[in-house]
C-alpha cells in the first residue's frame, strides 16, 4: 500500500511539475524552452522568474573583428576590477601578483586564516564568459573566498580570446596546478569557481595527468 501510495504522489508531483513547465516556457522562435519538470519547486519559481532573454538584442552583442571584442572586454573589465579592489580593501584582503609556470596568479590573503586552513590553498578560477575578467577584474570571487572562508586563495589569470583561444585557458589551468603539486600534496588544495570558471575547472581536471 506505501508503495502505491508513493508512485501516485510522485505521479501527481510529475504533473504538476510539467503543467507549470509549459505555463512559464520561453519561446524563442519556434523552440519552447519549458521549466525543467523534475528540478524542485523552488528552482521552478526561480527560473520563472527570471526574465526572458532578448535573442535580438544578444545578436547585437555578436563582434565581427578582434578590435570589436577587445573593446568590449576593456568596458567591461575596468569597472570590474575597480569593484574587486573596493572590496578588497574593504575586507583588508591582500593581493600580491606573481607568475608560476610562466602563468600569471594571483595570492589573495585574508586578514585572518582559520588555523586549519593554514597548510592549505584553495586555487580558483574566475568566471566571464571565458573572455572578460582578466588580471584583477576577476578577483572579487577569490577575495570574498578568502575572507569568508579565512583561507589563502590562489586566482589564477588565464589566457582568454581573442588573442588566446581555446585550449589556452585549459593549459595554464593546468600548468599551474601541475607546479604546484610538485610542491604541495594535492589533498591540501582544492580547485574551483563559478560559471565559466565552475567548467574551467571541470575541463582542466583531464589534463592533470
Amino acid at each position: 500500500m506505501a508503495a502505491v501510495v508513493a508512485t501516485l504522489l510522485i505521479s501527481i508531483a510529475g504533473v504538476q511539475g510539467q503543467a507549470l513547465a509549459e505555463e512559464k516556457a520561453w519561446v524563442l522562435q519556434e523552440r519552447t524552452l519549458p521549466l525543467p519538470a523534475a528540478a524542485s519547486e523552488a528552482l521552478r519559481d526561480a527560473i520563472a522568474k527570471t526574465p526572458q532573454s532578448d535573442v535580438a538584442a544578444s545578436r547585437g552583442v555578436t563582434f565581427q573583428t578582434d578590435e570589436e571584442w577587445v573593446k568590449y572586454i576593456a568596458a567591461k573589465n575596468e569597472p570590474a576590477a575597480a569593484g574587486a579592489a573596493a572590496v578588497a580593501e574593504r575586507l583588508k584582503v591582500t593581493i600580491k601578483e606573481e607568475k608560476i609556470a610562466g602563468v600569471t596568479v594571483y595570492s589573495v590573503t585574508p586578514a585572518n586564516i582559520n588555523p586549519a586552513n593554514k597548510n592549505r590553498l584553495f586555487v580558483h578560477t574566475h568566471g566571464g564568459a571565458y573572455c572578460v575578467n582578466a588580471g584583477r577584474a576577476g578577483l572579487t570571487e577569490a577575495i570574498l573566498i578568502a575572507h569568508r572562508a579565512a583561507i589563502p586563495v590562489l586566482s589564477i589569470d588565464y589566457r582568454m580570446p581573442p588573442k588566446h583561444p581555446f585550449p589556452a585557458a585549459i593549459e595554464d589551468v593546468a600548468a599551474v596546478w601541475k607546479s604546484l603539486v610538485k610542491k604541495r600534496d594535492a589533498k591540501s588544495m582544492a580547485l574551483g569557481g563559478t560559471s565559466a570558471g565552475g567548467g574551467l575547472t571541470l575541463a582542466s581536471t583531464h589534463k592533470f595527468t
